[in-house]
Formats: C-alpha cells, structure tokens, sequence
C-alpha cells in the first residue's frame, strides 16, 4: 500500500489578475463608412455620470447611461450627450474601462511506477480552474448593440485529464 500512495509530485500555479482595459465605441457610424473603417468610432462620456454600477451583473456590468452616441442623446432622460464642437469622434478615452478580473488555479499529480528495470508506468493527473470559478473575458462595449454592457464570454471551465503512459 504504501508503494502506491508514496511517491506521487504535486505541481501547480494559482493566478490572479486585474481585468482587461476596454474601449467604448460605436459600431456602425456614418463617419467610420465614409473613412472605410469600423469600429473606431469612440462613444461620449455623458458628463456627472459614474463609470461603474455598485453591484456588476452580467446584464449590467457597468453603468450604460454614462455613454452615448456623439451627436444624439443618451438613452437616459436626464442627461444629454454633450459633443463637443471641435471633435466628432466621440470623447471616451481609450481603454477607460477595466473588465472584470480573473482567478485560476491549476493542479497536477504524476507518479512514476517502475515495473522493471526498462519498464514504467507513468500516470498523470491534470486539472484546468480546479475550483471551477467562472471568468468572464468580454464585454458588449458597442454603444449601439444589443449586448451594451453585458457579459459576453467566459472562459474555459474546470477540466480534468488523466493520462497513462507505459515506457518500455
């Protein structure tokens, strides 16, 4: 028995990091067709507005009535979108919003068996966000779309494999 529990290496790395930075923009706009490009378009701030909302869903992840298109009103009846006169392009800085942050943890647990002097039976187990926890890696930052200011995509879920390997 203790031939079989002695012996095994654990590795593994545990990463935590601060969210990505992310551009608001509009999609679509009549001054990015007539340059022939697409999505550079920035949105405008919406002056006396937070940037963040102070418990993020994935539905509202950041607070939406701080944007708006240049040139039109933002969709919240109190406050207007303010162009300046000297920029059509939009007033949000780039990458003024931080996307939400991640936390992974990843485990492995090999073991080398000898069989005989040339022989080997190598096992191996992997896993990939041991605890399963869910990060989200993009958000909806087109003005005009559906997805503004939601959760758009995560990243991969817990995964385990285990390997065998006879060396002869």
């Amino acid at each position: 028995m203790s031939h079989v529990l002695a012996g095994w290496q654990y590795s593994g790395d545990f990463t935590v990091a601060s969210g990505l930075p992310f551009t608001l923009r509009v999609l679509g706009g009549t001054l990015d067709i007539q340059r022939g490009v697409t999505g550079s378009l920035r949105a405008n701030l919406v002056p006396g507005q937070s940037l963040y909302v102070a418990n993020p869903t994935t539905k509202e992840w950041f607070n939406t009535a701080a944007f708006c298109q240049p040139e039109t009103t933002s969709t919240n009846p109190n406050a207007t979108c303010v162009n300046p006169a000297d920029s059509t392009f939009g007033d949000a800085g780039r990458n003024i919003l931080e996307g939400p942050g991640q936390v992974t943890l990843e485990m492995s647990l090999n073991k080398t068996i000898q069989i005989k002097e040339y022989r080997s039976l190598d096992l191996r187990i992997t896993a990939n966000n041991v605890f399963n926890y869910v990060n989200f890696t993009s958000l909806g930052t087109a003005v005009n779309s559906s997805t503004f200011g939601e959760v758009t995509g995560a990243a991969n879920m817990r995964r385990v494999t285990v390997q065998a390997r006879f060396r002869f």
